[in-house]
């Protein structure tokens, strides 16, 4: 699956990610490496552009894409 919008692209390969049953979210496994544009974890990278960031719900330990 590949999922693009203005913030980058999304590439997941066989496992690693899937799609939320309402089409809003996309669900991946926890990120292994983070550059600053490249992310990428089990199964699935990253390309953020330049004017997003992910950053870290320390509460959920779950990850977001915000715009800077």
């Amino acid at each position: 699956m590949k999922a693009s919008d203005n913030w980058g692209v999304l590439d997941i390969k066989d496992v690693g990610g899937f799609l939320n049953p309402t089409k809003d979210k996309v669900i991946i496994t926890i990120p292994t490496k983070m550059d600053r544009s490249n992310i990428s974890g089990e199964g699935w990278t990253l390309l953020l552009n330049d004017d997003y960031k992910v950053i870290k719900d320390e509460k959920t330990s779950n990850y977001t894409i915000v715009k800077k």
